[in-house]
């Protein structure tokens, strides 16, 4: 996935200036851009939107970040690294938790 842009950061922050009607300038997309640059513009992007509807609070790059970082902890909760298990089998550390040939000795 490739991290957003200089130019795709000018695009959210003049979204973002439909509602709060800030200024966008070159060190206001520069500043944004080392903040929030680590995350691709689609993520970006849906983040912005996402607190747009839900706040009345003009958006900050740390708001971006954090719904970033709660849409991956989702999708891991949802599709983790790994596939669940077949219906009817379990996870295997539920089976080492819960199995007697696996107890640690004191």
């Amino acid at each position: 996935m490739t991290k957003i842009t200089k130019p795709e950061v000018m695009k959210l922050i003049t979204l973002a200036a439909i509602i709060d009607k800030r200024q966008a300038s070159v060190e206001l997309v520069d500043l944004w851009h080392t903040l929030i640059g680590g995350n691709t513009y689609q993520e970006a992007h849906d983040a912005l939107i996402e607190h747009m509807k839900e706040s009345s609070f003009p958006p900050h790059p740390s708001d971006i970040n954090n719904r970033v970082k709660k849409a991956l902890f989702r999708h891991q909760e949802l599709y983790g690294i790994h596939p669940a298990p077949p219906e009817g089998k379990q996870w295997a550390a539920d089976v080492i938790d819960s199995s007697p040939r696996f107890e640690v000795e004191e």
